[in-house]
Parts: C-alpha cells; structure tokens; sequence
C-alpha cells in the first residue's frame, strides 16, 4: 500500500520506492540506511531530520529544505538538486567523516558557500551557476562534471580533482589550487586569471 506520510520516528535499512510527495514536510526524523528511489520530493521540508548511510536514486529533490538536518555518507545518484541551499544543513563543526557523494545528478543555482565539504564527491553532474565561494573543497572529486558558471571565490581546492570536468572558470590568485588535477585542454581556462596574451 502506498505510503502517505511518515508516522515513526525513526526507519532502518528501509526501502521507499515511486513515493510521489512534493511539499511534504518532515520533522526530527531519523534514517539509518534506507534507501530512496524515483520519489519526488520537490519543495520539501525537512527539518531537523538525520539520513545516516543513507541514499537515493532518481529522485526529485529540488528546492528541498533541509534546515537544521543532518547528512553523513548520503549518495545522491541520478537526482535533480536544484536550488537546493546546503548551507542550511547542520553540519559537524569538524570535518564529516563521511561526505556528500553526488553522481549524475544536476544541481544547478545551488550554494555550499563557506562550507567545508573536503572529499565530497561530484562525479559526472550537472553544476550550473552553483556558489562554492570560501567552501573547503580539499581532496573533493568534480571528474567529469559541467561546471558551468559555478562561483569559485576564496575557495580551498587543495588536491581536487577536475580531469574530465569541463566549463569551470577558476580564478588562480583567488583560489587555493595547489596539488589539484586538470586535464588539457579545459585546464587553459586557467589563465583567464592572468593578464597575458595568447598567440
């Protein structure tokens, strides 16, 4: 029988399947390994829920609320984030021992501003106009992902990883990008950042 809401408190290693509840509105609820596919929870509100080890596959999630919730080791696979403010999250005040893992998902007018996400993973997305200005990113992975518009500003990109990505525009005087992987020829991009003329 479809479910219409969420009476527990509480689920574990439960499977939610076709769930279609856009504007659903969810609070101080925990999941614990469950798993979530082609649901459609656009312009939700969840807030101060928990999701631990939990993930979700073609799901519609844009504009979701996630205020005062907590995420450790999420996978988002296939998912629409759009306009989604991660800011909002309760985030650890040290570094998440497991973070954020995006494939194939699309996240565009999105913001991570001045969060710190080292080692999150953005394989293969879609990231239009997204804003991860003063963000910690080390170690995170955009291989193969659009970048297109997205803000880079005052941001930590120690040791990421951007072969295959493509569209980013990275100003290196405003960024940290030591030890961080490019691939040619999108890497030219690069010195847009500086005043030289090339022949």
């Amino acid at each position: 029988m479809p479910m219409t809401h969420f009476e527990q408190r509480d689920y574990a290693n439960q499977h939610f399947h076709e769930l279609t509840m856009p504007s659903l509105v969810l609070s101080k609820i925990e999941f614990y390994g469950c798993s979530f596919d082609h649901c459609d929870f656009s312009l939700s509100k969840w807030q101060e829920c928990k999701f631990d080890q939990c993930e979700f596959i073609d799901c519609d999630l844009s504009g979701i609320n996630l205020k005062g919730s907590r995420l450790n080791g999420v996978v988002f696979i296939g998912c629409k984030l759009i306009e989604v403010d991660w800011t909002l999250v309760k985030w650890p005040q040290i570094a998440i021992s497991d973070p954020l893992n995006f494939q194939q998902c699309i996240l565009h007018d999105s913001t991570f501003f001045g969060l710190s996400m080292s080692g999150m993973v953005m394989s293969r997305c879609k990231v239009h106009d997204v804003d991860f200005s003063e963000a910690d990113l080390t170690s995170a992975d955009f291989g193969y992902s659009d970048l297109s518009d997205a803000l880079f500003r005052n941001t930590t990109l120690v040791e990421a990883n951007f072969v295959g990505a493509e569209y980013y525009r990275i100003d290196i005087f405003n960024n940290d990008i030591r030890r961080a992987k490019f691939e040619l020829p999108e890497a030219m991009s690069l010195l847009n950042s500086l005043d030289i003329e090339l022949q």
